[in-house]
Formats: C-alpha cells, structure tokens, sequence
C-alpha cells in the first residue's frame, strides 16, 4: 500500500485553521463518519500496541498497601465517572472489575497462607460493594433526571453493567470480613489494618445509602455521619505501585471497544481529591437528609410555591425578591424604588395587560439569572446566553413603554446591567470549558473587554458583587490584549475570517427585532469590521504599552478581586474562583516583575491553567524545556 501521509499534509497546507475541502457529493453525514478515521480516540485500527505484554492475573499475591492503592485508584476512577468520563475510560479501565469472580481463593492453583486468605478475601467483599455501587448509581442515573452526554456518560458499550447478588447478602459478606479484619489485626497488617476497614465500612454504608435513599421513611444521617467519620479518619494511599498491581488497570480498554462518539478528555483525580469529593458529597447528602426530616418533596414543593405567592402588604414574595434584586444592582435606590411603586400602581389599572406581562416576564428572567450558577457548566452557558437575548427583549421593550406611557427608563437600564453581566459569564465560561483555541485568543479577550467596560461604565452606578466583578475584568481583559502583542502564542492568529467570527458570536450577532418596530440598535453586539479596526489599532501601538503597565492592570485586578473575597466569605465557590484568579495573577506578576522584558517570557501551554483561572500563566523562556 502507497504511504499518503506527506502528500496529503502538502496539499493541506493552504487550509487555515477549521477549514474543510470537500467534493459537493461529499454530504455533511459523510463528513461526520469520516472524522473517525485516523481519530486514535474512535478508529483502533491505527494503533501500534494493541494490549498490554502483561497478563493480568488476579490470584497474584498482594500485600496491604497494596491492596489500599487498588481500593483507593478504584475511587479515583468513580469519582472520574461522576465528573464526566465515560465509563470505558473510567470505570471499565479496572479489570478486577471485568473479573470479579476470579478473585475467589478457589480459583488460586497456589497454597495460601492465613493473610493471603484474608487479602484476597477483603478485596473480593470490596469489588462486590464496588459492582453494586456502580449498578445502583447507574440504574439511578438512567431514569432521565440527568441529561446524558453534559452530566454524565451512560454508554455501557454492551457490557453488563448489573450485578445479580443481592444487597444484603453483599453487606452481610462485608460484615463477616470486617469481623475477621478485627479479630487478626496483628503485625502483618500494623498500618493497614485499620485503612482497610475505614475503605470497607465506607463502601458498605455507601451501598446502604443508595440500596435505601429511594424510601423516604427512612432516615439514613446516621449511616451517613458514619461514611464521614471514617472518611476523615481515611489516608489517600502514598505509595508507588509494584508492577503486578499496575496489571490490574489497563488505560487502552477504550480501545478495544468501539467508539460512536469521540472521547472527551480524560483527567484522573487524584487519590487526595477523591476522597474530598467523596467528603463533599457526604455533606451535601447530609444537608439533603435533614431538610427531608423536616418534610417530603411534596411537602417542600407545597412550601416553596406557597412563599412565591404569599403576599405581605400587599406584595408577593416572588415579586418582593425580584424587586431587591433590582435595587442590588442600583447606586439611586429612591429612584428605583419610586419607579417601581409607579409600575405597580400603572399594572393594576385596566387596558395595560402588555405592561403586565412585561412585569411578568421580568419577573422569570431575573429568577433564571438567580437560580443559573445550580447547573453545571455547559448548560450554565447555554442559558446565559440565552437570558442575555430575553433580557435584550426586555430592554428595548421597557425603553418603548417607558416612552409610551411617560415613565423613567431606569428600570430597563438596569435590566441592561443583567444583560451584560450574562454575556461576561458566558464568554468566561467558553475559556473554562476549553471552547476558545489559541488562534482566537486575542479576538475573545477583545470581546470580554468590550463587554467589561461597557458594563463598568452602566449609567446605573453600582458597588454590587457583578459590578466590580465587571470592573475586575476589564482590567484583566486590557491586560491580556496588550500581552499577547508584546508575547505571541505560537500560533499564526493573523488569517481573519468574518465567517467565523460570525459563527462564535452566532447568537448576538443578529439585529433584534421588538413587537411594533422594525429594527431596534443595540448598545452592545459583537461586530466584526470593529475588532478588526481595534486589533489594527493595539498592532500599531505595540511598543506604547510595555509590561508595566501590563503588571499595574494585573495588580489593579488583584486589589479589586480582594475587596470581592471579603464579600463572599460565606459563598465558598465564589471565594474558590477568586482566590484562584488571585493566584494566577500573582503568578504571572511575579514574573513579570523577575523578568522585565517580553524577550525572557513564554506562555505555558502545557499547564492545564484554565479551569477556575481562565487567563494563560506565563513561563520564563531558559525553564521551557520543563515545558516539553
């Protein structure tokens, strides 16, 4: 067979970046099953090694700390699972998992001593409570409540995913290996002893909890603060696997089965992390656990719904909470306030239903915005950006009834204000889930600052959270522009294409079109022919703005982000987010600061810096061999 390979990298050399050739016979559904070819992620046939030179055997002696590491990288690979891999690159990985019955001493041709008696059978008790958890979270999982591919993976790939022992009859096999593991703790196990059975309980009560959450008449805190105790009680394994137990995990399984879908990236835990997701998780089944002793589902339901609509002097709760919301995000609350009691009294008086369902559906927006940061953050995404287009509606309506009936506008402004505050989420959110490449990266960062700064400067003056949130990035934004002058990527940026452009900013690139008029400007769309002028604009400035004042923008962020952190004390995401803004700024100042000129800098690539930091971290040039 003829090697292709150079040829077809010559004639791919006029492409840029996403760009596609293709005959017009060629359909769009022959370009989706083409794209798994020569994909190593979908298309086996191109891999080197197929299988591992080892065998996998499961009868291999193993010692305690050994055993800890298996139970503890078994962790590490369900947490994996529930964070969003797939179960082949995650869970199916552990062939003791495929191999459940082999770990039985009968199936050992060699003589076993007392504590091999004992090891192999605490890992078999640990693999039975480990096969029934994953049923019972799938079989939970595949009831439709999640929403498969964003919250999580459910192909099982046609392997069984059940386990037929029962329950009790696995907690009971449990029970009896606790008893034995008591009973012979002696100097063989010094150590390891007590790990193992804080691992065994913890995946016994696990099991319990999941065998018996489904029955709300039984309260399960106490099994539950057992999970916690010994959790905290649990030391993450530390030790450097023999090879015989590296056998017993097998990263290439995707391969060996067939691939409908491209795999996401896969990121393991670590052992230390596992188990503070599993702490975390705890608490909040804790939390769960106590608000259900105070009443049903049902019941809470009745409740919440009864609060919305409660009225006091004469207004709803739900409107009561919309109404601070807005005066949150105001410096002039008298003048809110007035404004608002105006639209009250206007909304009751007959002949103004369209002025009632605007209040309405102000109404609804605001409460989406308030309840977004519950979902995970792809969805977050695609409904920030969807509230941003609602909120858009509601700006150019409320500006056309204030004109129509006399009233001041500030209500629509701030509404504005909610607008953009969605828009900075959502192109923050597109750098956090890895959707921005390096080509694009001056283009975005071009767009948060247009978005920051017009924010920053609301005629709605403002000292809320998101205000100065806003003001934070756009120093950040400023900054980031000017270094990607004075330090390029290692990626040729300069091929513009307005077509791309228009298809990131597919959602707000269009004229809006409100009820009565026929075309409406907007304050803030993404337009192409101005980041282009912009760019041109930053090219011809390049040796006007050094790393100085890059490091006073960086240190400018950083002092804003501190009166923010004393804020959120009590919102421990939000404060996480800030202190890790905060490191990665310091980082990147410190550098700054040690190197002084753009000639000693380099972006580090390679660092995964992006999740909860969002901006790149810089790398002195003589440390990138580290980097490779």
């Amino acid at each position: 067979m003829q090697d292709i390979t150079q040829w077809f990298f010559k004639e791919c050399d006029g492409l840029l970046w996403g760009e596609l050739v293709k005959p017009s016979a060629l359909t769009m559904m022959d370009a989706m099953k083409a794209i798994q070819l020569l994909d190593p992620k979908m298309d086996t046939g191109i891999l080197t090694n197929f299988k591992s030179p080892y065998t996998f055997r499961p009868e291999d002696r193993l010692i305690p700390e050994e055993l800890c590491w298996i139970m503890d990288n078994m962790t590490a690979l369900e947490i994996s699972w529930y964070r969003g891999a797939t179960l082949c690159q995650s869970v199916y990985t552990c062939l003791y998992y495929h191999n459940l019955h082999l770990t039985d001493p009968s199936f050992v041709t060699r003589q076993l001593t007392q504590e091999d008696l004992l090891l192999s059978q605490i890992l078999r008790a640990y693999l039975l409570l480990y096969c029934k958890t994953i049923d019972l979270v799938y079989t939970e999982l595949a009831k439709g409540n999640i929403i498969e591919g964003e919250d999580c993976w459910l192909d099982h790939y046609g392997l069984p995913i059940k386990v037929n022992d029962d329950v009790e009859a696995i907690i009971e096999f449990a029970n009896e290996t606790l008893v034995w593991l008591e009973n012979v703790k002696t100097n063989p196990l010094d150590g390891f002893g007590d790990q193992m059975i804080n691992r065994l309980v913890f995946r016994r009560n696990y099991l319990r909890y999941l065998d018996c959450a489904t029955s709300v008449d039984i309260s399960l805190e106490q099994t539950l603060l057992v999970m916690q105790m010994v959790a905290q009680d649990t030391c993450p394994s530390a030790i450097q696997p023999s090879e015989i137990t590296r056998l017993g995990f097998d990263p290439k399984v995707p391969s060996y089965l067939r691939q409908s879908m491209p795999l996401p990236e896969f990121r393991q835990p670590t052992f230390k992390q596992s188990w503070e997701c599993m702490m975390n998780m705890i608490e909040e089944l804790l939390h769960v656990e106590r608000l259900m002793a105070t009443g049903d589902w049902i019941q809470w339901k009745s409740r919440f719904t009864a609060f919305c609509y409660e009225s006091h002097q004469g207004n709803r709760n739900i409107d009561r909470l919309v109404r601070e919301a807005i005066l949150y995000e105001c410096g002039n609350r008298n003048e809110v306030v007035t404004m608002l009691g105006t639209l009250d009294g206007m909304a009751d008086a007959p002949n103004m239903q369209q002025l009632k369902t605007w209040r309405a559906l102000i109404t609804k927006d605001i409460l989406m915005d308030l309840i977004v940061p519950l979902h995970n953050p792809p969805r977050q995404r695609r409904n920030l950006i969807s509230l941003s287009t609602q909120l858009q509606h509601r700006t150019m309506t409320g500006n056309r009834l204030a004109t129509q009936y006399g009233f001041s506008p500030i209500v629509a402004s701030v509404l504005e204000i909610f607008r953009l505050d969605c828009l900075l989420e959502a192109a923050l959110s597109a750098i956090g889930l890895n959707l921005i490449h390096f080509s694009e990266e001056r283009e975005v960062w071009w767009w948060i600052s247009e978005i920051a700064t017009t924010r920053a400067s609301a005629p709605v003056a403002s000292l809320s959270f998101k205000a100065i949130w806003a003001q934070t990035w756009a120093y950040i934004a400023s900054a980031m522009q000017n270094l990607l002058i004075l330090v390029p990527l290692p990626f040729d940026d300069s091929a513009l294409s307005k077509p791309r452009f228009v298809l990131r900013h597919k959602h707000l690139v269009h004229a809006t079109h409100a009820t009565g008029d026929s075309t409406t400007n907007i304050d803030l769309i993404p337009k192409y022919e101005k980041w282009i002028s912009q760019r041109r604009q930053l090219d011809r400035k390049q040796g006007s703005c050094g790393l100085k004042e890059v490091a006073k923008l960086f240190r400018e962020a950083r002092e804003s982000l501190g009166g923010l952190l004393l804020q959120q004390t009590r919102n421990l995401r939000a404060a996480s987010r800030i202190v890790s803004l905060q490191q990665a700024l310091e980082h990147n100042i410190r550098l700054i600061d040690k190197l002084g000129t753009e000639q000693n800098l380099m972006w580090d690539l390679k660092m995964n810096d992006r999740e909860g930091r969002w901006i790149m971290l810089l790398l002195a040039t003589n440390t990138a061999s580290l980097n490779e």
